[in-house]
């Protein structure tokens, strides 16, 4: 959609004096001339658009569309800015560089000033045109940048687009309900389609700083590929590997990376396995406490894992059968620990006396619970 703006830099007085006023409009019967030199000089000189698909009709359409309003801005005759918004949605749709799209400016202002400098062949027009200097090369900046802003909107805009496809097949990958060419998938979602595969869960915490960018990087260092997208108030990633380093090892490798709760699978071959990798995955992630940070391997925690996967469970034996014997359990270890080696250092005592000296405080430790 075309932008309606309020004129922004209208040319000023020195621009509108007579001789600059002749010049301008000279040149504007010589822009179909002008512009196809231009064009050349853009396609001999410029390898990015000798290789696109932009056709040269279309370059000539947007050199000629932009010289022409230009000039008609120097006269004060036209301010809009769809020209240049023009040439930087159909340059950026082309996949032209931005250093390509801003150089064929600068080339096109060049060609200008040559060609106006050429018509001033007398004095009064010279002076003109150099008083006019300013104003000119102001708008060209002007219509560069308008370009620019325009070339950089549509980028964006695709991107956005390709990544909420890329979101689209990893969740119906990850949720079981993908039945197209996983081949196709997993190179669309830039990770290797022979590999080794685990799941992150990683908390969406409340604040303005995304984990993922942090952990994609230290990652990628490691030679591990990964596709993320957020699913139900967490991330989701599935990790890659081929040559680089084991994902459940670079998985581990992120403890300090982020200020978040970091869940990881048991390795998958198979990606119809990836439903009970998420699964996993999550589980992982909730036997750490809510209010701490770390990576957690599912697994590692046979029974924080039954405990948090079986909430209901949990707080049944939490309130109904340990009742007020949890603080007692909690304080056990440090218990046993102080009985143990009072006064005397820990290593002053055999194994088989520890041994005797734990069995005797848990029949202490009962009588006294009841």
């Amino acid at each position: 959609m075309e932008r309606n703006e309020a004129p922004q830099s209208m040319p000023t007085q020195d621009v509108m004096v007579d001789g600059a006023r002749e010049l301008f409009s000279g040149m504007i019967d010589s822009v179909g001339e002008l512009s196809d030199s231009i064009v050349a000089q853009i396609i001999n000189g410029e390898h990015d658009y000798a290789e696109s698909v932009l056709g040269a009709g279309v370059l000539e359409g947007i050199v000629h569309d932009n010289l022409e309003a230009i000039l008609q801005c120097l006269l004060g005759i036209n301010d809009s800015l769809a020209a240049p918004r023009h040439a930087g949605r159909v340059k950026a749709e082309h996949g032209i560089p931005m250093a390509s799209l801003l150089h064929a400016y600068r080339l096109a202002g060049l060609h200008l000033w040559d060609a106006l400098m050429a018509k001033a062949t007398t004095p009064e027009h010279a002076t003109a045109l150099l008083t006019a200097s300013s104003g000119v090369w102001g708008i060209i900046d002007r219509y560069s940048s308008a370009a620019a802003e325009t070339y950089r909107e549509v980028v964006d805009e695709r991107e956005r687009k390709d990544q909420q496809s890329k979101n689209v097949v990893l969740l119906a990958i990850l949720e079981g309900e993908f039945s197209g060419d996983a081949g196709r998938a997993v190179r669309a979602l830039g990770l290797p389609k022979e590999a080794t595969f685990v799941v992150l869960a990683v908390e969406m915490r409340h604040s303005d700083d995304d984990p993922i960018p942090a952990i994609t990087d230290r990652l990628r260092g490691m030679g591990v590929s990964s596709a993320w997208a957020p699913w139900k108030g967490e991330y989701l990633g599935l990790l890659g590997s081929v040559a680089g380093a084991h994902p459940s090892a670079a998985a581990h490798a992120l403890v300090g990376t982020v200020s978040s709760r970091i869940g990881v699978s048991l390795p998958i071959q198979a990606l119809e396995r990836a439903p009970v990798a998420v699964r996993q995955a999550l589980l992982a992630m909730r036997c750490i406490a809510p209010a701490a940070v770390g990576v957690h391997l599912y697994g590692a925690a046979p029974i924080d894992t039954i405990l948090v996967s079986q909430p209901a469970y949990a707080a049944e034996l939490r309130d109904g059968v340990l009742g007020g014997r949890l603080t007692l359990i909690q304080t056990m270890p440090a218990c046993f620990w102080t009985r143990l080696n009072a006064g005397s250092p820990p290593t002053v005592r055999p194994p088989s006396a520890a041994s005797n000296f734990i069995a005797t405080e848990i029949r202490y430790f009962t009588d006294w619970g009841g």
